[in-house]
Parts: structure tokens; sequence; C-alpha cells
């Protein structure tokens, strides 16, 4: 027989997976902090990565970078997660929403320079308004 003890136990792990298995399931998550944002890699591969304030993207000719010479050490490897303060993001001002492009290079010999981009992706989320950013 199942003590009371052994039953809270029970209880407890079964509510800790519930909380982190949705945090498990997405490939990518970005998560808004008072001063940055926060973007986890959940995948099997680095992930590259780009941040622009929402409306500027509709208007922004860019293109993710297709090598990784031309991606840098800015990846962030599987398992792994980075930041970048809001003030180093174009156009960004409290309140706005952003949108964080990303991709994976993946190998492939019959392009050009040896990789393909699997995306860019896109996630959109709300930075905090001016009153949580200057008083948190």
């Amino acid at each position: 027989m199942i003590s009371h003890r052994g039953l809270l136990f029970i209880a407890l792990l079964w509510l800790a997976a519930m909380l982190v298995s949705p945090l498990l399931d997405k490939q990518v998550l970005v998560e808004q902090r008072p001063t940055k944002v926060v973007i986890y890699n959940n995948t099997a591969d680095t992930l590259n990565f780009v941040i622009m304030e929402e409306r500027s993207s509709r208007f922004t000719r860019w293109q993710p970078c297709d090598h990784p010479k031309l991606c840098g050490d800015r990846g962030i490897m599987p398992g792994m997660s980075g930041d970048l303060p809001y003030e180093l993001i174009h156009n960004w001002y409290p309140g706005t929403e952003i949108a964080v492009f990303w991709w994976h290079l993946i190998p492939d010999s019959t392009s050009r320079n040896g990789y393909r981009v699997d995306g860019p992706n896109k996630i959109v989320v709300r930075t905090p308004g001016r009153a949580f950013y200057e008083y948190q």
C-alpha cells in the first residue's frame, strides 16, 4: 500500500511533468523578459536567428545566412538558449511586437554553397510595455 507521502510525491512528479512538457514540445520557444528576449533551441541542430521589430520586418529586405561562415558564431546550439537585449533590436520600443526569424542550415551537396536553409520560420511576441520595462 502506498502512503499519503508516496501519493503526494507521485502527484507532484506528475504535475511537474505536465508543466514542463509544453516547453519541450515546441521546437523553438521565445520568452519575453523585462530587458531582453530569450530563445530556447529544442531542436537537434544549431539554430540561426534574426530579430526585428515586427512592422519593420514587413518592409525590410533580408535573407537568412546560408553558410556557417556567413552566420558566424551567433547560432544557438541544440538544447541551449540565447538572449538579446531589446535595445539591440532595430526600431524596438517598449510594448512593440518583435519578429523572431529562425532557421537551420542543412548540408546539401546539390546547392551552390553546400547548404540549404530550412526556413525562415517566424515567431511574433509583444515586448513588455514602458511601465513594466522602467520599473522592473
